[in-house]
């Protein structure tokens, strides 16, 4: 199986874009706030419908089906979604047109303004490179196939090629991957992804995600503190790899997670939460700054960052380590919630050092 690295920052291997450049600490400030809205979905509206999508295979040897009817038990019972299930039948040879066309039945019917529809995918798994170069994600319904650089008859098909149809009718859609090599599907610019590997006959990825929807019961979480949680329970859980979350920029907060419930509905409706659960793990990050910050400046920097950060989502901290001075420049240390990482800005302006467990640094490598 092939290793996933979860806090490898979105895109980084795949896109040719213009590095960030060192930039004033109010640009900073700005950029904290904006990972801090999108990561925990503050002010989101509601769903007022969500559906699960579970997708596997005829010839499933791997019990892939029985792990997706008890999560998708879980997203009834604590979230109450509408849970649907596609069968890809390995002998069909329009098994392509087939399942688009379902799809897109159920988009036009479960779709629309202010609803959510997650795709669970379980089951094998590769990346290929496409023409650009880029990693296309290809499920399969046969190991050997897929092991063997797709030789024999043809039981497989392009993840966004077969479910990209679904994105032009759905409010928000969420994609979940339990399979391998499926860390590696990267998207420039394209949906909101979950996603890990674990070795056959482990503790796979959608267990880990129905026991942690569990133990929510139903209180809202975003997408981005969905996986945090994952990786706070990473080795406990037995998760052989660190998850993968890739978010969509294109949107301007994480799909939040939360029950459909009359009651909760109501209260969701009526206030956004300002306060919803959060994974308790922070990362250590350098953030380059083009000012020469003074101690005044400083001063005034971490008053911001213990006044304004709280006010917008309670009981976040973002926290000064350390500072240096670069020339004209500077550098400083803070620690982060690890969902806000995802969502500051891609470059060589924000640098990921390791890991924060109960005050313990922790080097993911």
């Amino acid at each position: 199986m092939a290793p996933n690295s979860g806090l490898t920052h979105p895109y980084q291997q795949q896109l040719s874009r213009t590095v960030c450049q060192n930039s004033s600490l109010q640009n900073v400030k700005s950029d904290l706030e904006v990972a801090l809205h999108r990561a925990f979905s503050i002010g989101n509206r509601p769903y007022k419908a969500a559906t699960v999508v579970f997708i596997n295979w005829s010839n499933d040897d791997m019990g892939v089906v029985q792990r997706q009817e008890e999560l998708a038990e879980v997203f009834r019972d604590k979230l109450h979604y509408r849970t649907e299930f596609y069968t890809i039948k390995t002998e069909d040879e329009h098994m392509h047109f087939n399942i688009v066309q379902w799809l897109l039945n159920l988009a036009k019917v479960r779709g629309g303004k202010d609803s959510l529809i997650i795709l669970m995918y379980s089951g094998y798994g590769q990346t290929v490179p496409d023409d650009s170069g880029r990693n296309e994600f290809i499920i399969g319904g046969d190991s050997n196939y897929m092991a063997y650089n797709f030789k024999g008859p043809p039981t497989s098909l392009s993840w966004h090629q077969a479910v990209s149809i679904v994105e032009t009718h759905a409010g928000d859609v969420l994609h979940i991957l339990d399979s391998d090599h499926s860390g590696y599907m990267v998207v420039n610019d394209g949906p909101e992804i979950l996603a890990a590997t674990s070795p056959v006959g482990q503790i796979s990825f959608s267990s880990v995600l129905r026991d942690t929807l569990h133990s929510l019961n139903g209180s809202p979480v975003s997408a981005s503190g969905l996986f945090a949680r994952v990786c706070q329970q990473l080795h406990a859980s037995g998760l052989e790899e660190m998850p993968v979350y890739v978010p969509n920029l294109r949107q301007k907060t994480s799909v939040i997670l939360h029950s459909l419930a009359p009651d909760s509905i109501t209260s969701l409706a009526q206030t956004p939460p300002k306060d919803v659960p959060k994974s308790g793990i922070r990362l250590l990050i350098t953030v380059h700054v083009a000012d020469s910050i003074n101690p005044e400046l400083m001063i005034q920097f971490k008053s911001w960052l213990s006044k304004e950060i709280p006010s917008i989502c309670d009981s976040v901290k973002v926290e000064v380590q350390g500072s240096s001075s670069i020339g004209s420049s500077s550098l400083l240390l803070l620690t982060i919630p690890i969902e806000m990482w995802y969502y500051l800005p891609m470059g060589k302006k924000y640098t990921y050092l390791a890991i924060v467990r109960s005050g313990i640094v922790t080097d993911l490598n």
